[in-house]
């Protein structure tokens, strides 16, 4: 499967955008999967992303999966909770 880029996208309590980045596999790949473009199926994948906090306001986030090869889906919701610390607690493990 080829590696998507992750949008995190993180918004206010009322759904106004404050802030959003987009990664590419090569920032979010690690250790063994450093450098790989396309991702082992039917496998557990560890990912780390390095962000700081957009904005006190920022209490709502959503990452989005897309591929940079257009026959492949163009956006596919992975994510969506609503408190910000709970990403900080999923990339601590």
């Amino acid at each position: 499967m080829l590696a998507p880029n992750l949008r995190l996208s993180f918004s206010d309590i009322s759904g106004i955008p404050i802030a959003s980045r987009t990664f590419h596999a090569s920032e979010y790949l690690f250790g063994d999967m450093e450098g790989l473009t396309l991702l082992p199926a039917n496998s557990e994948i560890r990912i780390q992303l390095n962000i700081l906090d957009p904005d006190p306001d920022a209490v709502n986030y959503q990452l989005d999966l897309s591929y940079p090869d257009e026959k492949l889906p163009k956006s596919l919701k992975l994510l969506q909770i609503d408190k910000v610390n709970r990403l900080a607690k999923a990339f601590q493990t």
